[in-house]
């Protein structure tokens, strides 16, 4: 039964991705992509009691910042 949760779950999340793709624009979507991993470390930690360290979460704000400033970049180009 959890198995088939999951794959409904993946399944649903398939369609609403490729939704906000076409609604956002693949440039500028694309780029939230970079985030996934890590809104997946924030929701273990309290969930499944993950340990996390000072370099993951300082790689992760790296990668926010990179994120933040590409996409203004992006912005103000069009």
């Amino acid at each position: 039964m959890r198995h088939e949760f999951i794959l409904n779950f993946f399944w649903i999340g398939f369609f609403a991705w490729y939704r906000g793709l076409v609604l956002g624009g693949v440039m500028g979507v694309s780029q939230v992509q970079s985030l996934q991993p890590f809104m997946g470390i924030l929701v273990s930690i309290p969930l499944l009691n993950e340990q996390w360290s000072w370099v993951t979460i300082s790689f992760a704000m790296a990668v926010v910042v990179t994120v933040y400033v590409a996409k203004n970049r992006l912005a103000s180009q069009q």
